[in-house]
């Protein structure tokens, strides 16, 4: 599992003049199981695409692993060694079979599945997705999407997992299972972070962080 340790400090990002995120600071490494709660246009989306290194911000300073990122050109890299998304529409390719999407990451890091054979015959198991392995990914249910959504995130072994709403689309009973796995993937050692409007899901992370007025509280 790769080593987590991300120091923000007083990241400012703005749209059109309008500032999103004010003077926001976080650590998180591998023992950092967190949630983050606001209201619609909160900043959410935003602090998450920053987090995960898919934008960029205004002002602060953004440390992966020691290393200042603004310096750093290939974010994609660090990106698909070391941070895992799930999201809450699942983002599988329809007309592709679950285990073509499950392994579509590895195509992007130029891993075989043969050198990662058994993490994804144990991650497969885990999930209880093997019956599922070769039905196209578009006739699954939303319990079955996450959960294949979730392997795919799982295939590289990242240090961190960026869960964006992952139980929005659930009943109860998968609701339960997805946040069971989260923290089962957080007790072997991998950071979580938790985007969420759920209450229920907030409580199970073992910090709760509200962003408000551009900062997380």
């Amino acid at each position: 599992m790769k080593p987590i340790e991300i120091n923000i400090d007083k990241i400012s990002k703005s749209y059109y003049g309008q500032q999103v995120l004010k003077d926001l600071s976080v650590h998180i490494s591998n023992d950092s199981y967190y949630a983050v709660c606001g209201k619609s246009g909160a900043g959410k989306s935003t602090f998450m695409n920053i987090l995960g290194l898919i934008e960029g911000f205004d002002q602060g300073e953004y440390y992966f692993n020691g290393e200042n990122i603004k310096n750093h050109k290939d974010y994609f890299k660090i990106r698909r060694e070391s941070i895992g998304f799930i999201y809450q529409s699942y983002n599988l390719i329809p007309r592709m079979t679950c285990r073509e999407n499950i392994q579509m990451p590895l195509i992007y890091a130029n891993v075989r599945i043969e050198d990662i054979k058994q993490d994804f015959i144990r991650i497969v198991d885990k999930l209880q997705i093997e019956p599922l392995l070769d039905k196209d990914s578009s006739v699954l249910s939303g319990g079955e999407k996450q959960r294949v959504a979730i392997a795919r995130a799982l295939i590289l072994n990242p240090g961190l997992i960026i869960a964006d709403e992952p139980t929005g689309n659930l009943d109860e009973e998968n609701k339960s299972i997805v946040m069971d796995i989260l923290k089962e993937e957080h007790e072997k050692g991998r950071a979580v972070v938790v985007i969420t409007h759920d209450e229920d899901v907030a409580a199970r992370a073992e910090k709760k962080y509200v962003l408000r007025d551009g900062k997380l509280l």
